[in-house]
């Protein structure tokens, strides 16, 4: 099976080799871990609430889609028959699969896993121990069948011993059922007000399939006809409760219906009726939701990369020469209702926590000049907190180094005051972007949006400095607002209202490069970090120059070096015709460097450069060249080869199994 599989597994292994979690810790890796907290979660899927993503609903474990194994209680109850019934080799192998599976999700609190994190080859590649739940679920899957079938099909001395096991395990189930009853009102007393109706709904729920699995686990077994319908109703049993319980398994639908997903919206059909080549760049809808519109994103199948990462963290703004070179012409992204201006102007979308002793520092390339800035942000006050009592100080630095400080009050730019009286400079809002649900301490709090006005200065960087109490900030959303008549490259070109005062706005780039264009001077970098300083850096220009880490001879041609043209672009084979001035010049494809890619100039192999820090280039001398791109794997090569002799062992293994069972026919019959 694992040879079967390798030209899947090998290509896989050389892209998590290259992935960002190849750079992740152990102790980063853990936070993907299953808890002994969690666990209960397997028997009762509700009992933290569910996701809801427009309110308080759920108060368990982080990362709640990773603990998701509930396979449902009839399932549970058919263990023991398997482990009665069965000849131990059958059952057993499955049972340790369970409880190893199990065992590795718990990562650091079992133990287990880092053991063989440490010491067995490639399990160290699979970044998130809580995953390990869907080997959990597969061998109590198989258990719970192999004790479905004896239930079914036992004679009549086994049908005895299983009546009895029957009713030690219907006594046990009704004794818990028991004791969570008695749970249950101490437990409801003990909650906040917004968790007491999730947990009352979801103990409700979970005591409906309980009882459910306890009266098909009655029937199962029985003789005559109830017997012969045990594999009905248990199929029936359990239909009826992933109805039942299937919002509190991990799905995290909303209550948009799913054949809304699956169609592209207004925006989305307005950027498909442009037929270039082009990316989009989109705050909130996954890239996959794009594609479903054949529209490519910036951060697609390859934002996993741990290169891309580097260089996505580097991109300071819109205005961003980085963001031209990844050929992304349009924008779109959710603004609230106070804050829109006629240029992209959101700074920051996720959290940023300003605690003691911390600084927050954004950057903002090229420098814009600008005249306010609008602050979305939460404050966790200690009692001692006073109207008036700073936070922080929001610095503003300019092009020439000057620095603005502007403070951020509690009662004045931020924060609840005592009383119910509003904030004296802001107004209380519900966020524009995404929070996570299950971080319910930082949801509770209120959100409040300011705008701190400051004479026109060119932004070159925004720094969030803690003024050293005891209180929290949380910067949710940080908008600039340009002078008026400033120069811009981005036009809003799509804009319509979305929920809680906030719009949908689609802006379009100007200034985009091109999928494929040339340069003629190229920059040396002697490694991937320097690299990614010289393109970020304010002096460089990609329509002019290009970073290699390679040695560069060439000389220098800063003057206009030619023009190209895709002829054939598809996912594995890109063709281009280019027409290139003298003395020669680098020609760009804003597609990732990844192995696997060869490149072939008039026929004749060349050598794929990386291109600033990210991309892929090939050196062109003067004159007409067709230029192809082919995406040909050593890593599939290597699979495939693996998968074959797997396939030809299995072939050599059924055929001797024929042989075998035909040698023994013609024994049998002489």
């Amino acid at each position: 099976g694992i040879l079967l599989s390798c030209a899947q597994l090998v290509p896989m292994l050389e892209f998590v080799a290259l992935s960002e979690r190849s750079a992740y810790t152990y102790a980063e890796m853990i936070d993907y871990s299953a808890t002994p907290g969690s666990l209960v979660m397997l028997l009762i899927p509700r009992f933290y609430g569910w996701l809801d993503f427009d309110r308080l609903s759920y108060w368990g474990p982080n990362n709640f889609p990773e603990l998701s194994a509930y396979v449902g209680v009839l399932p549970l109850l058919l263990v023991p028959f398997a482990l009665r019934a069965r000849r131990w080799r059958e059952s057993a192998p499955w049972l340790a699969l369970a409880i190893v599976g199990l065992w590795m999700a718990l990562g650091a609190c079992g133990g287990l896993h880092y053991l063989i994190y440490r010491n067995v080859p490639f399990v160290g590649m699979m970044r998130a121990p809580g995953r390990y739940q869907l080997i959990w679920a597969f061998g109590v899957s198989l258990l719970a069948a192999l004790g479905l079938d004896a239930a079914q099909k036992a004679r009549w001395g086994e049908l005895l011993a299983l009546r009895r096991l029957r009713g030690r395990v219907a006594a046990v189930t009704i004794t818990a059922m028991a004791v969570a009853l008695l749970y249950y009102p101490t437990q409801l007393t003990q909650l906040e007000g917004w968790k007491q109706p999730f947990f009352a709904d979801g103990m409700r729920r979970s005591a409906v399939s309980w009882g459910s699995a306890l009266g098909s686990l009655v029937l199962l077994g029985q003789a005559g006809a109830v017997g012969a319908l045990a594999v009905p109703v248990a199929a029936l049993s359990l239909g009826a409760e992933v109805a039942w319980q299937a919002r509190g398994v991990g799905l995290l639908f909303d209550n948009q219906p799913v054949h809304d997903l699956m169609l592209p919206n207004q925006y989305e059909k307005l950027l498909a009726s442009d037929k270039g080549l082009f990316r989009v760049r989109n705050r909130f809808e996954p890239p996959s939701r794009l594609m479903l519109s054949r529209l490519q994103s910036d951060s697609g199948p390859g934002r996993h990369l741990l290169d891309y990462q580097n260089y996505e963290g580097r991109i300071a703004s819109h205005y961003s020469p980085m963001l031209d070179l990844l050929n992304v012409k349009y924008l779109a992204e959710l603004e609230n209702g106070e804050t829109q201006d006629r240029s992209p102007n959101l700074v920051i979308h996720e959290y940023v926590p300003v605690s003691a002793g911390a600084e927050a520092a954004l950057p903002v390339r090229p420098a814009m000049l600008c005249r306010a800035v609008d602050v979305v942000s939460n404050v966790d006050p200690t009692p001692a907190t006073r109207k008036g009592d700073k936070i922080a100080d929001l610095e503003i630095v300019s092009e020439d180094g000057a620095v603005t400080t502007l403070p951020i009050r509690f009662g004045f730019e931020t924060g609840d005051v005592s009383g119910g009286e509003p904030i004296a400079l802001g107004r209380e809002i519900v966020p524009s972007y995404y929070i996570n649900v299950t971080d319910s301490a930082t949801l509770s709090r209120k959100h409040y949006m300011t705008r701190i006005e400051f004479p026109a200065l060119r932004v070159r960087e925004l720094r969030l400095r803690h003024a050293g109490g005891d209180e929290q900030l949380w910067v949710k959303e940080l908008y600039l607002q340009r002078v008026e008549g400033e120069s811009d490259s981005w036009k809003r070109i799509y804009s319509e209202p979305s929920l809680n005062d906030t719009w949908l706005q689609v802006y379009e780039n100007t200034d985009v490069l091109p999928r494929a264009f040339l340069v003629g001077e190229a920059l040396d970098a002697n490694s991937r970090k320097h690299a990614l300083d010289l393109v970020a850096g304010e002096s460089f220009d990609p329509r002019l120059q290009i970073v290699l880490e390679s040695p560069v001879a060439d000389t220098p041609s800063p003057g206009p070096a030619g023009d190209v043209s895709i002829a054939s672009y598809a996912a594995e084979r890109i063709e281009l015709r280019a027409r290139v001035r003298d003395p020669g010049a680098w020609l760009v494809l804003s597609e990732m460097d990844y192995p696997g890619w060869t490149a072939r100039v008039d026929g004749v192999s060349a050598r794929i450069l990386r291109a600033d820090a990210l991309l892929r280039a090939v050196r062109l001398p003067p004159g007409e060249h067709t230029v192809v791109f082919e995406y040909q794997p050593e890593s599939l090569r290597h699979g495939l080869q693996l998968t074959a002799t797997g396939g030809v062992l299995l072939a050599l293994m059924l055929g001797g199994a024929l042989w075998q069972t035909r040698r023994g026919v013609k024994a049998e019959a002489a």
